[in-house]
């Protein structure tokens, strides 16, 4: 979708975000609601094993759309050298994000989950500028340290069961930023959906040795009726997890297809605020004024962060396409290519590839899946 604001759509336009939206809300909340309870209200002690269920899932799911319509999926191509540099450290990034995550929700409410998964985007800015694939700028620091004092004054008082549960979390936060680095600095060549294919499977493989170690342990084997009856239940939810996680991917792969950028910030914050009252209207979360002041000023400026985000990209656009040298002939030649393919194609697809590359994290993590898009 280009850069065109939302009041020059056609009602047919506006119809397809609003589902996009829609699905994207229904299925992320669905599987974090349903992650929750399996974990902590019935008290399943194999989210590891769980996890890799999903990963292997959504690798099947894949090679079956890349196998049955290579026209519409093309596979992608790679070196061993590239797939051991790159793939790898990603696919263990994702599995470690997701398993962290899952983790920790018997230890804390998903409310201190969601606000804690929110510093995504102050995490990976600070990652990027170490990496230096990030451009210091004050604006965007002073937004990111308001994010950061927001958040931290709104945790103490959650729902904690376990400490553990907020650093497993804050783990998960750091390995969602070190994958997008990696992303970025890498595998910018291939779509969102080609890098899921090359990393889900790694993920999956990743997770099954730590499945093992720590969560077959706590699995038994029913031995009379009362005890398959007893296990029909988290199976049945497993199973829809499952399902659920699949088809977040496509939800996601859709809304990055027909939203702006600005439109895609906006549902991202609206999800954060609706996956917080789930919590509150399902599962007795609660929040007092303090913290609720300290969560929405942590809203307010990933908001401000995001526009800022968008600004700067436009400009960076506009201006490398102003600085572009044609040949002498007056064609198009290696001079007048962008050193950036993504932003030929415009500022807003640029600014949607810069924090969407990697769909399979995020926009606030810790759901089965994995998408980049944390809370923009």
């Amino acid at each position: 979708m280009s850069s065109s604001t939302p009041e020059h759509l056609s009602p047919r336009q506006l119809l397809k975000v609003a589902l996009a939206v829609l699905g994207w809300y229904v299925t992320s909340m669905s599987i974090t609601a349903l992650n929750k309870y399996l974990f902590s209200n019935l008290g399943v002690k194999f989210p590891l094993i769980v996890t890799f269920i999903h990963f292997s899932t959504t690798s099947i799911v894949l090679y079956l759309l890349f196998a049955l319509w290579p026209s519409k999926f093309e596979r992608p191509v790679i070196s061993t050298k590239e797939y051991m540099r790159a793939i790898v450290p990603i696919a263990v990034c994702a599995a470690s994000d997701i398993g962290l995550s899952n983790l920790s929700y018997s230890r804390i409410s998903i409310t201190a989950m969601t606000v804690v998964k929110s510093s995504a985007v102050v995490v990976t800015y600070l990652v990027g500028l170490l990496f230096g694939i990030e451009k210091f700028r004050w604006p965007i620091m002073a937004c990111a340290l308001t994010i950061m004092i927001a958040i931290s004054s709104s945790v103490p008082g959650m729902q904690v069961d376990d400490w553990l549960g907020i650093l497993f979390v804050a783990l998960a936060v750091l390995c969602t930023a070190f994958r997008w680095v990696l992303v970025q600095t890498q595998c910018t060549q291939f779509s969102a959906v080609q890098l899921m294919y090359l990393t889900q499977p790694i993920s999956a493989l990743a997770l099954l040795p730590l499945a093992i170690i720590l969560d077959a342990p706590h699995l038994a084997i029913p031995t009379d009726v009362s005890g398959v009856q007893h296990l029909a239940l988290p199976l049945c939810i497993i199973c829809a997890t499952a399902v659920l996680a699949f088809l977040l991917l496509f939800t996601e792969y859709r809304l990055v297809e027909v939203t702006s950028s600005l439109t895609l910030c906006i549902a991202g914050i609206g999800k954060e605020v609706a996956t917080i009252l789930m919590s509150v209207v399902l599962f007795d979360d609660w929040l007092s004024l303090r913290q609720t002041i300290a969560v929405a000023v942590s809203i307010v400026g990933i908001v401000t962060y995001s526009t800022l985000r968008i600004r700067y990209a436009t400009e960076e656009a506009q201006f490398e396409r102003l600085t572009e040298v044609p040949d002498d002939d007056g064609g198009g030649g290696a001079h007048d290519r962008p050193a950036n393919p993504v932003k030929a194609a415009g500022e807003d697809a640029y600014w949607r590839h810069h924090h969407n590359t990697d769909l399979e994290c995020p926009l606030i993590n810790g759901e089965g899946r994995s998408t980049t898009a944390t809370n923009v």
